[in-house]
């Protein structure tokens, strides 16, 4: 009896062995090979680094992780520790500075100074890399350094209804209108100003939408776009279109708002070649009393900003148009 017993738990036994040994486990492995996130090691000396936010953008080439808002001018970053969260654990990863190559991601000391810096992580399956340039900003002005200065008291003796002054050509060029006329001073210094020089530009002419593209300076008024070279002396062009007004210098060339064959338009300027767009913004977009900044952004994109003004018809604005790197507008009421 026993040994009949005991036959059956060795027969069983074998029979679970021989089930254990038939079993296969398949390990899949991500084929996924994207950063989500970065941050910086918490260095008590240096508390703004554990503070700084990345943001993380995907491209179809090479990706990019940057601080959106600069850490404060004088904050080191030549030697910190960068820390990353991945949609999956990679195979491998790897930061190339210029001039160094660091493999222990997540405890090496990178200087992030050296630009350009490079992150690239290798999928699980190893099927898939990606790599992302990272751009650490740190303000690069002491904020302290700035302070107001009047260089000149009074470069014109009379009360004027518009006034600007821009950056043109090597010298400030201010133009003025009080109404009846337009006229304009140059300086090199902003303290010894030339004297003042009749213009012909129109009589009511609306001297803050004049722009510069660094060589030239256009003023849109009916059907005529007027150039120059030195602000003083301008040369009338006559177009097709009916121009509002100049918008801005913004991704290399100029812009101006004018009335095409198919509407209202934003076209850009190039010399005299007025060229439409496509673009064709809302009836309640700004035609007028505007305010507008270019500038490029923390991913180095050119981007313009455009707030407040009156529409066509009239109506006041408090509305801020956005555009950025190609030509698309949004907004934001």
């Amino acid at each position: 009896m026993k040994r009949y017993i005991l036959g059956t738990i060795w027969l069983v036994s074998l029979v679970l062995l021989t089930a254990c040994n038939d079993t296969t486990t398949t390990v899949v492995r991500s084929s996924v090979a994207r950063v989500t996130g970065m941050t910086f090691v918490k260095v008590d000396t240096i508390p703004a680094l554990s503070s700084v936010t990345f943001r993380v953008d995907e491209r179809l080439d090479t990706g990019l992780i940057y601080n959106v808002d600069s850490m404060q001018y004088g904050t080191p970053i030549h030697k910190v520790i960068p820390r990353f969260s991945t949609a999956a654990t990679p195979s491998a990863a790897v930061i190339r500075t210029p001039d160094s190559i660091y493999t222990n991601v997540g405890s090496d000391t990178v200087d992030f100074t050296k630009r350009p810096v490079y992150f690239t992580i290798v999928s699980q399956d190893e099927s898939t890399t990606k790599t992302y340039e990272i751009q650490v900003n740190v303000h690069q002005s002491d904020p302290d350094l700035f302070a107001w200065e009047c260089l000149t008291e009074s470069i014109y003796p009379s009360d004027q209804s518009e006034q600007q002054v821009l950056w043109h050509n090597g010298q400030f060029v201010l133009i003025k209108n009080n109404g009846f006329r337009t006229s304009a001073f140059t300086s090199v210094d902003a303290v010894t100003w030339s004297s003042e020089q009749t213009t012909n530009l129109p009589a009511d002419c609306h001297v803050r939408s004049i722009v510069s593209d660094g060589t030239t300076l256009y003023y849109a008024s009916g059907n005529t776009l007027y150039t120059s070279a030195n602000g003083l002396t301008w040369t009338p062009n006559p177009t097709e279109y009916t121009l509002h007004s100049m918008l801005m210098y913004w991704n290399d060339a100029a812009w101006v708002l004018a009335e095409t064959e198919n509407g209202l338009e934003l076209c850009t300027v190039q010399s005299t070649t007025i060229t439409p767009t496509g673009i064709q913004p809302t009836t309640d977009f700004p035609v007028s009393d505007f305010a507008t900044v270019a500038f490029n952004n923390a991913s180095n994109r050119a981007r313009a900003m455009i707030i407040g003004g009156f529409a066509v018809n009239g109506a006041a604005l408090n509305t801020r148009w956005n555009i950025e790197y190609s030509p698309t507008i949004s907004t934001n009421n």
